[in-house]
């Protein structure tokens, strides 16, 4: 079964698409052209009456001259207008155009969509499938056959000499080599492991990419909440080193004079002194 999309309806549109995507465009380049040259006009006009208010006396020609270029003004800003008109017309031609192939895309993929067979499909799979399973279970049901002719020979070989044994007891017979036990997959299993075997590797890949993505994002919002936290504990720090540092206020007046206390025997202390500005600070003693 091969699987298409058919694109006629949008093969249909896409002409005109194309065409009103190319009519805007040339609409939008002579809006350009229109609106330069009208720059160009009104900065004539502009040039000439900025002349004639510098001049000592009117110009002999001034009112032929100044309609001359306030007609052209005129003229080009008309047709800007028109190039506007033009351009508005152009790029509604395009939306409706746009609609229109979008439109046809769903269109054909609903129909696509319509036209698809689960079974077909799943019958398409199993053909394919079974024959990729009877190679491989051919393959297993011949290992299966290797340890069957093992034990079998082996029961002959009361006391072999070599690598490999065969033991039986109560559970049946076993092949080993080198002292260790081997044994051949169950060819009735063969086909359960072949089926766990198949992944859908484009959905693992999608939750592969939605797990790398989630763990960014935890990753980014650990580290702008250590970035928050550290910002804290700084604000922290510096406010406590602020409160350490304000100096001692003393109430009374202002002057250089010696403050003292007295130590628990009744002796005074000397040591803190008061500036002009009634701070006091604390002499360090070595």
């Amino acid at each position: 079964m091969t699987i298409e999309l058919n694109t006629t309806n949008e093969t249909k549109i896409q002409p005109a698409y194309d065409a009103a995507k190319s009519a805007l465009s040339k609409a939008q380049d002579n809006l350009s052209k229109e609106q330069s040259a009208l720059s160009e006009a009104q900065a004539a006009l502009d040039a000439y009456n900025a002349k004639l208010d510098a001049a000592a006396t009117l110009p002999k020609d001034a009112a032929h001259d100044g309609a001359e270029l306030e007609g052209a003004v005129t003229f080009y800003g008309k047709r800007v207008t028109t190039a506007k008109k033009a351009v508005s017309e152009a790029q509604a031609t395009l939306d409706q155009a746009g609609h229109d192939l979008t439109e046809a895309k769903i269109l054909d993929r609903a129909e696509a969509l319509a036209a698809f067979s689960t079974d077909q499909w799943i019958a398409d799979f199993n053909a394919e499938a079974q024959e990729i399973a009877d190679r491989y279970m051919a393959d297993l049901h011949e290992v299966c056959s290797w340890e069957a002719e093992a034990i079998s020979l082996g029961k002959t070989v009361p006391a072999p000499s070599n690598r490999a044994r065969v033991n039986g007891n109560g559970n049946g017979w076993a092949v080993s080599l080198d002292g260790k036990k081997i044994h051949a997959p169950y060819a009735s299993l063969g086909l359960d492991y072949l089926r766990e075997s198949i992944r859908d590797t484009r959905h693992d890949e999608r939750v592969a990419e939605a797990q790398r993505e989630e763990g960014e994002r935890r990753r980014q919002e650990a580290a702008e909440l250590k970035a928050e936290q550290e910002y804290a504990e700084q604000a922290k720090r510096f406010a406590a080193g602020r409160t350490a540092q304000q100096p001692f206020q003393y109430t009374g007046g202002s002057g250089a004079r010696p403050m003292v206390t007295t130590n628990e025997n009744g002796e005074p202390l000397k040591g803190m002194f008061t500036g002009p500005s009634g701070s006091s600070t604390v002499a360090r003693r070595n």
